[in-house]
């Protein structure tokens, strides 16, 4: 979504705030990277800044296109995806952790974090059981 709000920005010759935000995410992707990493001691601390980084730049230019009201999407179900997202990385590292990386157990982990992923939508009511079905049968097709 950040590249589409950037586009819708840039089109509106808004780009002192994508360069400012563009700033801001930076500045806050190295010092978080600094501070996790030192930490942690894990190069997975480096995709969760980068992480944190876009999701603040996307807060930011959401309330500024808000006004513009272009781009028409349910906020609080993008959060819960963003959730039902972070849990199953974080299950999936930590199982990681544990397991052999061998390729049959990471395909597995994938299709596994896929499962988790679309039963936590569930449960967080982004998407309902019709939807799933619908995309276990056009899954059925190919």
């Amino acid at each position: 979504l950040n590249v589409i709000i950037g586009e819708v920005l840039f089109i509106k010759l808004k780009t002192k705030l994508i360069f400012a935000v563009s700033l801001i995410g930076a500045i806050l992707n190295i010092a978080l990277n600094i501070i996790l990493i030192y930490l942690f001691k894990n190069i997975i601390m480096a995709a969760i800044t980068t992480f944190i980084s876009y999701f603040v730049c996307f807060i930011i230019l959401n309330r500024y296109i808000k006004s513009y009201s272009i781009i028409n999407y349910d906020f609080s179900s993008l959060l819960r995806i963003v959730l039902a997202a972070l849990i199953v990385v974080g299950v999936s590292v930590i199982l990681l952790s544990f397991l052999p990386k061998t390729s049959v157990i990471i395909i597995g982990l994938s299709v596994f974090s896929i499962a988790v992923f679309i039963v936590l939508n569930l449960v967080f009511k982004v998407i309902t059981k019709k939807q799933v079905f619908f995309l276990v049968n056009v899954w059925r097709i190919r």
